[in-house]
């Protein structure tokens, strides 16, 4: 929890200041996003992201009623702490594999980041439908992938039908997750929920996973 913890505590110490600091909000719509569920949105995304960056207690927003077709990205660190990704709305993959970045292990990939959160009541949906026809043959990937980040939260979100696995943690340190959603239909192929590779101090608590039956398929 002590991600959790960290925010309230940085919030707590604004409030009590003799300024009324508000922190700042880089909705990706100003950036030229369209979320009209069709145009890719990556380059609006990378450059809210590279806007909020290096601004302490930013949120890039993805606001809700727009659903954002984007990726395969990288959002690399080192950035500011305390920057916070919230989705309200819906993160939709592209449906064509010919534009996906086969140098990514990852949908969306996040790296070398510290005090980060992943937040929102929004949805991430990898469209697997297109993707689970071809179910590895090709190159694995992972819906969200974490790597390398020290001290995350990721919260409340709806993660559904991953490319593979719906949220991948790697080599990370003090990740707190909760209420979050993780679904797929139940003869998906390799939809795992959560993974967890060596990583120290994960915390999960109050998530829903209900994601397709590994032991029905074989791994490539």
């Amino acid at each position: 929890m002590a991600i959790a913890i960290a925010f309230a505590s940085v919030g707590s110490a604004l409030e009590d200041s003799d300024f009324l600091f508000v922190p700042p909000v880089f909705d990706v719509t100003s950036f030229g996003a369209l979320g009209d569920g069709e145009t890719d949105d990556s380059q609006a995304f990378l450059s809210a992201w590279e806007a909020a960056c290096f601004v302490p207690s930013s949120t890039v927003l993805f606001p809700a009623t727009y659903s954002f077709v984007i990726g395969p990205v990288e959002l690399s660190g080192p950035c500011a702490d305390y920057i916070t990704l919230r989705v309200d709305g819906t993160i939709m993959a592209r449906d064509d594999l010919s534009n996906w970045n086969v140098d990514l292990d990852g949908w969306l990939v996040f790296s070398g980041l510290q005090l980060f959160r992943l937040t929102g009541y929004g949805v991430i949906d990898g469209r697997g439908d297109f993707w689970w026809a071809y179910s590895c043959k090709i190159y694995p990937f992972a819906s969200v992938l974490l790597r390398r980040i020290s001290a995350v939260e990721i919260s409340y979100l709806t993660l559904k039908d991953s490319q593979e696995f719906h949220l991948s943690v790697e080599s990370c340190n003090e990740v707190y997750m909760t209420g979050l959603q993780v679904v797929a239909p139940s003869d998906s192929p390799n939809t795992d929920g959560i993974h967890i590779v060596r990583s120290e101090n994960v915390y999960l608590q109050d998530t829903l996973i209900g994601t397709g039956n590994r032991s029905k398929f074989s791994r490539c």
